[in-house]
């Protein structure tokens, strides 16, 4: 009688669970593309530099932010808490090359680009990434 009843379940849970739209096409792959991927900008990050009592630059470790893209009309300024790569949770360091995503968020290029290549998706905000237009769904959406 057991194994009767574990057959009956194991032959008619597919068709329930098909007819309820539970099942995932697995087979669907959910990674962005190469293309995609390679057509993210790319800048550099400056650590945010104070001055002494001398008038002398000096770094302040990151804590206190920096500049990404430092010098070109996408320049603008990371918060401290923003200056952190949330897929490694590493401090952005003088000079790293950063990927941002359509969704504004950045990221190291090694980190996000193995992270995009399993998932299309924002790491932070979870928006899709675009393959034609390189705006996140979110954005086309509304």
């Amino acid at each position: 009688m057991p194994s009767i009843l574990c057959a009956t379940i194991c032959c008619c849970l597919p068709c329930i669970m098909s007819v309820l739209g539970i099942r995932e096409d697995f087979s669907q792959t959910r990674g962005a593309t190469s293309e995609s991927i390679n057509a993210l900008p790319i800048y550099k990050f400056k650590v945010k530099q104070d001055l002494n009592a001398d008038g002398e630059e000096f770094n302040t470790g990151g804590s206190e932010g920096g500049v990404l893209a430092p010098g070109t009309e996408k320049e603008r300024f990371l918060l401290g808490e923003d200056a952190v790569c949330c897929v490694c949770l590493s401090r952005y360091a003088d000079n790293d090359e950063l990927k941002e995503l359509p969704c504004h968020h950045v990221f190291h290029v090694e980190c996000i680009d193995k992270w995009l290549k399993i998932n299309a998706s924002c790491h932070l905000c979870k928006s899709e990434i675009s393959e034609s237009s390189g705006l996140s769904k979110s954005d086309r959406d509304g």
